[in-house]
């Protein structure tokens, strides 16, 4: 079972901040790819991508980023003025822009970025596969798409696309239409700089090639008795030429008024294939998330009540040093000594007495203790779902709390890091039920570079106090238990140990089994590279899922069970 959410949002990361400073939102949501534009402008405000779990095909993950990489080229480089949008709207005019502005933004995007020429080549050869270029002549689609598939292969080759160039050959249509836009048009397509180059120039094609809506109405059925033969209207309608000259470039292209004028065939094209076969490949997945756009991990909020944090330094204050004894005890044993030898203070080195005959006095020695077994990062992961208010809560809180305390004094690195779930399920109608739809919350206590001072203990505080109940909600334990892991893992210390304080099963919104079946898989996955307690508050769910595992029903429990669990992890 794979057990990474999604390999592409991960991919596109380091655009965010690029995309975000352009006005773009990329968002990832169930199967889709779409964009949003503002209507004021014309340029693209907001990408929906599809979620595609970690064991995508790398080739369909480079297509969406080089999908994601067109659009950021349009903020960046497309300028439209509202005289441009106001010629544009419901018209041909449309259709011919979108093909070559694409073809300008996409050749300065690469020589910006040089990692968008790699993207774009994967784009092209899974939406636009050399067995495509034949159909712009055989195709089983009105003339109308084949001939502007034709013109959109033909305008990219000729704007410098090597891939599209290869087009010629198999198409003798293709070849033909460049040779004909080369020869009017080919400078022009070559030198564009700016979107007002673009548009004027798609002015011109669509002027020279006499690209037109049909004014006559849809056809309709025969008669009995009438002619089996297609009358010129019903070609008009069906999206025939009025005729071609030799080279089987048109005089006048019409298709009747039904058709949408402003389709635009990139994206047309980009539909009909790389998100088909995304949408195939989160139907087969055993755990799938509707959307991540809404997930957050922060800092908890600061808890202004005193009293509760005093109350639990006063609850903690008595186990702190034993626990801490008990585990040092642990790591003493374990310890290599190591002896600097040929000092001339210390112990006493009989090997070395010889030395004393040359007048050489280094014969003593000191004692030096090493050890790796306190080379090593904590995560204490707390269960925050609102099963857990109250008394749970509180003593999960508490033991947290007495661990951090020790965790401290032992010079240990450790973060405590809780998980619950933010909002309800968001609005939206769905072909497919998804494993997880609500978006995860995960509240930082404290940071592994934070201090165990004030205000950490008043944000721990803070999950025992009845203020923080309106943020406990459900819970998605293994994808939360995923992160928190990813984050232990990303620390230096050779050791790495996580506690998962919990009370139950997880619960959220979307289908139970394979939230259940996807935590069991995360948590034997992480074992194989940590050390993993589960510590079951006031229920024995831990034992389904941490092959090590305790129980505690009240605080005095904590520096027996769960600390011998924890002496365990550290000297193993």
């Amino acid at each position: 079972m794979n057990i990474e959410v999604n390999a592409l949002r991960r991919a596109v990361e380091p655009l965010t901040h690029m995309m975000s400073g352009l006005g773009l939102k990329v968002s990832f949501q169930g199967s889709s790819a779409l964009t949003e534009f503002d209507p004021d402008t014309g340029v693209p405000k907001r990408v929906v991508l599809p979620m595609i779990p970690g064991d995508a095909d790398p080739d369909l993950i480079s297509a969406f980023h080089g999908y994601l990489d067109h659009e950021v080229a349009h903020c960046m480089y497309t300028k439209l003025s509202k005289n441009m949008l106001k010629e544009c709207e419901n018209s041909t005019l449309q259709t011919i822009h979108n093909m070559v502005e694409d073809a300008r933004i996409e050749k300065l995007m690469c020589r910006r970025f040089r990692g968008s020429a790699f993207n774009f080549q994967k784009l092209r050869e899974k939406v636009f596969p050399p067995s495509n270029f034949i159909l712009t002549e055989e195709g089983n689609f009105a003339e109308y798409q084949r001939f502007m598939q034709a013109l959109l292969y033909s305008i990219r080759a000729l704007s410098g696309q090597e891939y599209f160039q290869e087009s010629r050959k198999v198409s003798k249509r293709i070849d033909a239409l460049c040779n004909y836009l080369d020869e009017r048009f080919g400078d022009r397509l070559r030198g564009m700089e700016t979107t007002e180059d673009s548009f004027e120039l798609a002015k011109d094609i669509i002027k020279d090639l006499d690209l037109k809506l049909s004014e006559q109405p849809a056809s309709k059925g025969k008669g009995e008795g009438e002619k089996e033969e297609s009358s010129e209207s019903e070609k008009h309608d069906e999206g025939q030429f009025d005729g071609e000259d030799p080279e089987g470039i048109p005089k006048a292209l019409i298709v009747d008024k039904t058709a949408d004028p402003t389709t635009d065939f990139f994206k047309s094209n980009v539909k009909n294939t790389i998100v088909k076969d995304a949408a195939k490949l989160i139907e087969n997945l055993e755990y799938s998330v509707y959307s991540t756009d809404a997930d957050r991990i922060e800092y908890a909020p600061e808890s202004t009540d005193f009293d509760t944090v005093q109350r639990i330094e006063d609850a903690t204050r008595g186990m702190t040093a034993p626990i801490q004894k008990n585990l040092e005890r642990a790591i003493a044993a374990r310890s290599i000594a190591v002896w600097n030898t040929g000092l001339r203070s210390g112990r006493l080195h009989n090997a070395a007495l010889g030395k004393l005959i040359t007048g050489d006095e280094r014969v003593f020695r000191r004692k030096k203790e090493e050890t790796e077994t306190k080379n090593v990062a904590v995560s204490l992961v707390i269960d925050c779902s609102g099963s857990m208010r109250g008394s749970s809560s509180r003593l999960a809180c508490t033991s947290a709390y007495a661990l951090a305390n020790v965790l401290t004094r032992m010079n240990i690195a450790f973060e405590i890091i809780g998980f619950t779930t933010a909002i309800d399920r968001p609005v939206g109608s769905y072909k497919k039920r998804f494993s997880r739809y609500e978006p995860l919350y995960l509240p930082i206590f404290k940071g592994f570079n934070d201090k165990w001072d004030s205000r950490a203990k008043m944000r721990l505080g803070q999950l025992a106090s009845s203020s923080f109940e309106n943020l406990m909600r459900n819970n998605i334990d293994g994808e939360s238990i995923q992160i928190c892991g990813d984050r232990l893992l990303s620390r230096p210390e050779k050791g790495k140990i996580m506690i998962v304080l919990s009370d139950g099963f997880p619960a959220a919104d979307g289908d139970r089994e394979e939230q259940k079946s996807h935590l069991k898989a995360v948590v034997e996955n992480l074992e194989k590279r940590m050390k993993i307690v589960g510590i079951g508050i006031d229920s024995t769910a831990v034992r389904s899922y941490y092959s090590k595992n305790v129980v505690i029903y009240k605080l005095e429990e904590l520096p027996g069970q769960v600390v011998q669990e924890l002496r365990k992890a550290l000297l193993s």
